[in-house]
């Protein structure tokens, strides 16, 4: 089971979930700057399958948290909230999705070409190679091509960026090869918008304007599918909103807000 680090002091209940899948450490700013404030759970995923990790949380938070729980996730830490919330709806009591990737496959071939439109050319041949190993056993050391490839589409992702309060992550790719296509499938079925069903408590969705996952793929079928649901849209911010100049104040204060009124 992976770790899990505690800001403050019990009860503990509101939970970052990171992004990725593998980025394991992405949320600790956020954790950081809220701990000022409120007591908080940052749970580390290890678990190489979605319902791995889904049960490796429900472990973590029945020793750590006290129900009923917030989870806040931050891109693929979003999914894992809605996921983890279907599949557990009495222990949660809110979730908050946080630069959430798409609910549905129509809207999802716009992340990439939308990314490389704001590329030069050699970053995006360099993305390309990447990708194309990324799966390829052959390479020495995958970490350090991942890293590489976080920093080249950190830089597509981003509105004005303050880099200095960018979290530290050791990107894990096994965790990302084995979650991700899964996930993605999930996406492309259906299954994944139809959990809806069994998600029973608010739901608030905060998004950037410039993030290349775009706003309407969350906005648009989550308001159809779910009363109980708020989406906030964040002006000049891409897909890490607390690291964005022009918009971290506004992030702070909307989660705060989505966290204080329950």
């Amino acid at each position: 089971m992976g770790e899990i680090k505690k800001y403050g002091n019990p009860p503990y209940r509101v939970v970052l979930l990171h992004g990725g899948p593998g980025a394991a450490g992405d949320m600790e700013p956020v954790s950081i700057n809220l701990s000022k404030n409120i007591s908080i759970l940052e749970p580390y995923q290890s678990a190489l399958s979605v319902t791995g990790q889904v049960e490796e949380l429900k472990q973590q938070l029945d020793a750590n948290a006290s129900y009923p729980v917030i989870l806040a996730g931050h891109s693929w830490g979003a999914w894992l909230a809605w996921i983890f919330a279907a599949k557990y709806p009495k222990p949660v009591k809110k979730i908050v999705l946080i630069s959430s990737p798409p609910f549905l496959e129509s809207y999802a071939d716009q992340i990439k070409s939308t990314r490389m439109s704001r590329l030069d050319n050699a970053a995006r041949q360099e993305i390309q190679f990447l990708t194309d190993n990324s799966d390829n056993a052959a390479v020495r050391d995958r970490r350090k091509l991942f890293h590489r490839l976080g920093e080249l589409l950190s830089k597509a992702d981003s509105y004005n960026p303050d880099n200095s309060l960018a979290a530290r992550t050791d990107p894990s790719p096994e965790i990302y090869l084995k979650i991700w296509p899964e996930a993605a499938a999930m996406r492309k079925s259906g299954e994944l918008l139809g959990m809806s069903k069994r998600i029973r408590c608010p739901i608030t969705a905060i998004h950037g304007d410039y993030d290349p996952h775009p706003a309407e793929g969350v906005r648009q079928p989550l308001a159809k599918a779910k009363r109980n649901f708020k989406f906030i849209l964040l002006a000049k911010c891409g897909h890490t909103p607390w690291i964005e100049k022009e918009a971290q104040t506004d992030f702070f204060k909307e989660l705060l807000n989505a966290i204080d009124n329950e």
